[in-house]
């Protein structure tokens, strides 16, 4: 709800089997053709996310990208499990658990303006187990 709280109708459908997400997706940014991200200071963006998933006993979604426009599709498709491998790492090094992490990977896009933002990792924080 507007409260920041979970509501009643998110338990009610991670008790039915219906996958929940929590809060808003988290977006990690990469520099052309790297797994380096383009501001360090998004590793505090880790560091929180490991802290509530482990909390909560969260499940985490990790979904890697890279632009369309650079590289051909074997090589975007490669960086891209790359870059989710990276992040999903990260997150392990912080304790959450290599069982509640699942990794995948889109290969090239271009869902996002400027184009240099598909060239991210998107992290979904889940109350349940896909």
């Amino acid at each position: 709800d507007s409260t920041g709280c979970f509501d009643a109708t998110a338990y009610e459908q991670a008790g039915k089997g219906e996958r929940v997400s929590v809060g808003s997706p988290i977006f990690f940014f990469f520099c052309i053709n790297s797994c380096d991200m383009t501001e360090k200071a998004q590793i505090i963006n880790i560091d929180e996310m490991a802290k509530v998933a482990n909390r909560n006993g969260l499940w985490i979604q990790v979904i890697g990208a890279a632009d369309s426009q650079t590289g051909n599709e074997k090589d975007n498709e490669r960086l891209s499990a790359k870059r989710a491998d990276c992040i999903a790492r990260l997150l392990r090094e912080r304790g959450v658990p290599e069982d509640h992490i699942a990794t995948s990977y889109e290969g090239g896009i271009d869902k996002y303006q400027p184009f240099t933002a598909n060239r991210n990792t998107k992290v979904i924080l889940y109350l349940q187990k896909q």
